[in-house]
């Protein structure tokens, strides 16, 4: 399989349509200054082409992605498993023949990317290679019942004692002015946890437009003391990429009605799925993150970091 590289426009011409945001030119060019280089690499197999991918070089690694949740391989239309598997060893020797790393982070599996399945197991069975298996939770919204059936008792109990204090929950505009206010909740949730939070004002502001993201906020009594951000990740997907209430403001049961929140209205929107992301870290799994997402009626799959050095 031989491997081109493509400016930006040819990539975007020659994959208008990827499988998820992460993988687009747009999202790419935006995050350009967080890496060495953005590589635009398109496969093709006897002169037709297969599949590509997007990666960023920096710290002596080759990486898809190198600033966001998962990046991967972009394909236009279903490829067999040879043809994926091919692509991954011609991806693997491309990266050896310049000295450096490859490091890819697959999506989870829950959003059913074919191509991504099928470049996991691939990955899997080369020598030398470094995985790094995450704990994703996920909420299924195609199921004919209200997101509270799906919750927990005790997370059901929790929201029915919200439910009786004056809280407000609104989506914002996706203006300068809520966008401020809204990282500013999530800002002083992390710094309060001792959590960095990875996206600065500008990120926020900048990434708004690319991934169509959603801002909600949480009111009690008029004051501000929750946030949250979500992305339109993949077709009928949205994805919460940072959420937290304020610890001076912390209330039992808040977190959990906004969360039901959020899932009846992407429910209603017509989404199959709310990803609610990882609970694990370099310290290992976050028990009462799973715990609690699990208490909201998500279930867990596994996302993978590959490295092969």
């Amino acid at each position: 399989m031989h491997i081109q590289r493509l400016d930006s426009d040819s990539y975007r011409r020659a994959f208008p349509h990827p499988g998820h945001i992460y993988n687009s030119v747009q999202f790419s060019e935006l995050n350009r200054s967080k890496c060495d280089d953005v590589l635009y690499l398109a496969l093709y197999d006897g002169g037709r082409l297969r599949c590509g991918m997007i990666a960023g070089e920096r710290d002596g690694a080759i990486m898809s992605p190198w600033s966001a949740p998962f990046g991967g391989l972009t394909v236009n239309r279903r490829q067999s498993f040879r043809c994926i598997d091919n692509a991954v060893k011609s991806l693997c020797s491309f990266t050896k023949s310049t000295g450096r790393s490859l490091v890819v982070t697959l999506p989870p599996e829950c959003y059913g990317d074919n191509a991504a399945i099928k470049c996991a197991y691939s990955l899997m069975l080369t020598p030398g290679i470094e995985i790094t298996p995450h704990l994703n939770y996920a909420a299924d919204l195609t199921r004919h019942l209200d997101p509270i059936d799906l919750m927990s008792p005790k997370s059901r109990w929790s929201i029915g004692r919200a439910l009786m204090s004056h809280y407000t929950i609104t989506r914002q505009p996706a203006t300068e002015s809520e966008i401020t206010r809204n990282y500013n909740l999530i800002l002083a949730n992390h710094n309060a946890k001792g959590r960095e939070l990875r996206m600065s004002l500008h990120d926020f502001i900048a990434t708004a437009p690319v991934t169509n993201s959603d801002f909600f906020i949480m009111t009690f009594d008029g004051i501000d003391i929750a946030a949250a951000q979500l992305h339109h990740a993949a077709p009928g997907i949205v994805q919460l990429i940072n959420w937290g209430d304020l610890p001076l403001h912390h209330h039992p049961g808040a977190m959990n009605l906004l969360a039901l929140h959020i899932m009846r209205h992407y429910k209603a929107e017509g989404a199959r799925m709310l990803d609610f992301g990882p609970v694990d870290s370099c310290d290992g799994v976050n028990e009462g993150l799973s715990k609690f997402k699990e208490s909201l009626g998500c279930t867990p799959s596994l996302k993978y970091t590959f490295r092969l050095s």
